[in-house]
Order: structure tokens, then C-alpha cells, then sequence
């Protein structure tokens, strides 16, 4: 009797460890690029774009998008060396990367929204991550700051009369 509850428990436990195992980095998947992918990056503090490929060995490379819309790898720019290329999202969604550390608040394929704090402001800030494949050309947020500026019409304040 006590050989077949050790027996059960062991069962039970190896169960819940291969579920365990199998869901563990469902988000950290989506991350994940391939050869000619690339996660476009948005902060609302830098008004352009940075390019980023997240590896399945836990590293990520830069890019930067030259002016014939080919893809550049900008891991390091000169004497400044890139030494976080580091990144890791835990099971409670918490993306590591380099030195700093996001929530992920929603994630899918296409699309990841990234919330951190500003270390100098200690405000909350987002970070967007969209897919971005070769050839797909994007305006820069400049562009739609301007338009905003230059048409204010046609940007009502909320809740105005």
C-alpha cells in the first residue's frame, strides 16, 4: 500500500513537471525571430525606430534601418559597446533585458506592450514592440507628432464642446 502511494505521488508530480515545463515561456516564444524578422521598437521618449531580433539562446542583436530600407546590425558604435544583449521572461511575465526589467502587459504574434519605470523620472512609461519584416516601411513618430501639430482640428480634446 505505501510502495503504490509513493508511486502515485511520483506519477502526479512528473505530470505537473512536463505541464510545468511545457507552459513555462509560452510569451518568452513570441519573442523569438527568425532569420528575417525583426521587432521594431517604440519608446514614447525616443522619437525613432531601433530594430531588435531576440535569439532562442537568450541574446538579442540591434539593427538600424539605413536609408535603402535594408537592415544594419548596430550591436556596437565605435568606442560604445553593447554589453546587455541579454533576455529572459519569467513564468510571471517579466521581461529581463540587459539590465532592465519590464512587465509584459499584452502580447501576440505581432504585437508586444512592454510598461517600465523611467529611472530618472520614476514615471511609468510603455514600450511597443511591433513585427517588422523587410521591405514594410513604416513613418517615423515625428511624422504623426507634426501632423498632430499642424492639424489640430482634426484632434479634438476629449470630452470638449
Amino acid at each position: 500500500m505505501q510502495k503504490s502511494k509513493i508511486r502515485i505521488s511520483i506519477i502526479f508530480f512528473a505530470i505537473i513537471s512536463i505541464f510545468g515545463c511545457a507552459n513555462q515561456n509560452e510569451i518568452e516564444k513570441i519573442f523569438f525571430t527568425q532569420k528575417n524578422e525583426y521587432w521594431v521598437c517604440y519608446d514614447q521618449l525616443q522619437p525613432y525606430y531601433v530594430f531588435f531580433q531576440f535569439h532562442k539562446d537568450g541574446t538579442t542583436d540591434k539593427y538600424l534601418r539605413n536609408y535603402k530600407g535594408e537592415f544594419e546590425l548596430f550591436n556596437n558604435d565605435g568606442d560604445i559597446i553593447d554589453n546587455s544583449r541579454t533576455w529572459h521572461v519569467s513564468k510571471d511575465s517579466i521581461l529581463t533585458w540587459g539590465p532592465y526589467t519590464y512587465d509584459v502587459v499584452s502580447s501576440n504574434k505581432n504585437c508586444i506592450v512592454l510598461l517600465y519605470e523611467n529611472p530618472n523620472t520614476k514615471q511609468q512609461t510603455h514600450l511597443l514592440l511591433v513585427k517588422d519584416l523587410p521591405g514594410s516601411y513604416r513613418k517615423s513618430p515625428v511624422f504623426y507628432e507634426q501632423k498632430r501639430k499642424d492639424n489640430p482640428a482634426k484632434y479634438p480634446a476629449p470630452f470638449s464642446k
